[in-house]
């Protein structure tokens, strides 16, 4: 009927376990959320610098673009971001790229 201290212990780690597991769950998903965020804009901001509403992109593009990843760096020179896609299979080891 009652539950000794050994018994209650154990339950308290465990629900310290999983309420970790929760919140570092929570911690991923708000910053995958971010990235997509950050990624929309700039997409709107390309899209804005082109002067354009829509872009028209052919399926073969786009199967060609997932050999390639998206590289964000601040500008030198102005206030600004660059955006670089970098081809995956031509990165050497030890290249450092920020997402």
């Amino acid at each position: 009927m009652f539950k000794t201290k050994k018994k209650l212990k154990q339950e308290l780690e465990e629900q310290k376990r999983i309420t970790a597991k929760i919140i570092k769950e929570r911690e991923v998903l708000l910053k995958n959320r971010e990235i997509n965020y950050n990624l929309y804009n700039m997409l709107k901001a390309v899209l804005m610098q082109l002067s354009a509403k829509e872009i028209e992109v052919d399926i073969d593009k786009l199967e060609e673009a997932r050999n390639y990843e998206l590289y964000v760096e601040d500008s030198y020179l102005k206030f600004a971001k660059r955006i670089k896609l970098i081809d995956k299979r031509k990165l050497k080891e030890g290249d450092q790229y920020v997402l």
